[in-house]
């Protein structure tokens, strides 16, 4: 489980060797804190948004091992909608939203990058060098997972990488969780009322079609307001001996081994 990006090619060379890699609904995303500045102001953190090299990101880094994120939920959860996607990699519009923003000559902030994970360093390096570009310094400040988990928990951290898998593949579930001003992983202090009503309407409206309305428009919003810039959704990249069958993968990230069998 969990083959690293850099070596999917080799392994597929290898005699004996089985790679499964399909789509799931674990995210990458870079955070940032909406109460501490410049990330109070929404058009810095949609300036960022446009700074990220996206391309880059799924090519050099995750060797094509990934997929485009373009909502706060997974592509595959259900009610999913890519609605008010607008960020693509545009140096030009970054440096103008900057300018509106009152930050023309950019500006300075902290960045604390968690342990554990090489595609997270990676892509550090390669969105600090863009944001330079627009005269945005980021200070990457590295630390273990422990001590970043507990940073976290303090809402008080500045802006950051993480990725998310939610084992309930449901937008009210997510949603829940990382983007209403009461969810417990909102570590990056998003609020917005609107988005709190259609949670709150969701989560006891009976009709599916309804529910997934009330959804949409979250997504849309949270979207436009940029807590997120949406960074990628990982394939889910799992490596057998030949001849093994019945492999699955499920939201919860647990392997069912009793679907599976080994051929003679």
């Amino acid at each position: 489980l969990e083959i690293p990006p850099k070596d999917v090619a080799s392994l597929e060379g290898t005699e004996g060797v089985k790679i499964d890699s399909r789509a799931s609904n674990k995210i990458l995303f870079f955070a940032m804190n909406n109460s501490i500045k410049p990330f109070d102001n929404v058009l810095v953190r949609q300036a960022v948004s446009y700074a990220i090299p996206y391309d880059k990101l799924r090519t050099e880094v995750m060797k094509g091992q990934a997929s485009p994120m373009r909502s706060a939920v997974a592509s595959s959860t259900p009610g999913y909608t890519d609605a008010g996607f607008v960020y693509t990699y545009d140096l030009t519009k970054a440096k103008q939203l900057l300018t509106e923003a009152g930050y023309p000559n950019g500006f300075t902030f902290d960045f604390t990058l968690g342990s554990g994970f090489d595609d997270w360093n990676d892509d550090a390096v390669l969105i600090q060098a863009e944001l330079a570009k627009i005269g945005v310094t980021m200070n990457i400040k590295k630390m273990a997972r422990p001590q970043f988990l507990e940073a976290l928990a303090t809402k008080q951290v500045q802006s950051y990488i993480s990725r998310w898998t939610s084992f309930v593949n449901d937008p009210g579930y997510h949603l829940g969780l990382l983007f209403t001003s009461a969810g417990t992983s909102n570590y990056m202090n998003y609020h917005n009322a609107d988005v709190d009503q259609w949670w709150t309407q969701a989560s006891t409206e009976p009709d599916q079609a309804k529910r997934n309305a009330l959804y949409a428009q979250a997504q849309k919003q949270i979207t436009t307001d940029a807590p997120w810039a949406y960074l990628y959704e990982y394939n889910i990249v799992v490596a057998t001996r030949t001849g093994v069958e019945g492999y699955t993968s499920y939201p919860d990230g647990i392997v069912r081994f009793f679907q599976m069998s080994q051929k003679a």
